[in-house]
């Protein structure tokens, strides 16, 4: 097992989604002999305020939240900490809020609700830069 811990941290209004995430991340880091540190939050404000407070490497979000949205909220995380990688999972994206991401930044991933076991995988290796391998459960 690798020493270093991946520090990521899920920012979606509904918690059984981070719920859900979680459980698949510590799937991800059991599979690939590796540590997460996971956190979430509910509040996109809050979630923005922890983003930029801790040192993070990698950020997953959801697009459609109440207070603030996930492309502003990417975009506000984006000015400050412009290398973070950033994952977007949602069930819900309009094609202006999709162009609106990746004007932030073209090498954020979006994938959608329910996601793909194996997509998200690959997703947070390359957000990591980690050679993750997918192992589908039995």
């Amino acid at each position: 097992m690798s020493d270093e811990t991946y520090n990521i941290c899920i920012i979606d209004d509904v918690k059984a989604i981070c719920n859900s995430l979680t459980r698949e991340l510590m799937k991800i880091a059991r599979d690939n002999k590796i540590r997460f540190k996971v956190n979430d939050l509910q509040d996109s404000h809050d979630g923005l305020e922890y983003v930029l407070k801790y040192r993070l490497d990698l950020v997953i979000s959801d697009i459609k939240m109440p207070y603030m949205t996930g492309d502003v909220l990417i975009q506000k995380i984006k000015e400050e900490k412009p290398d973070l990688p950033i994952v977007v999972i949602t069930g819900f994206a309009t094609k202006e809020k999709i162009i609106s991401i990746y004007q932030t930044d073209k090498s954020i991933v979006i994938l959608s609700k329910p996601w793909d076991s194996e997509k998200l995988t690959e997703a947070i290796g390359d957000g990591l830069n980690l050679k993750l391998k997918y192992i589908p459960e039995d």
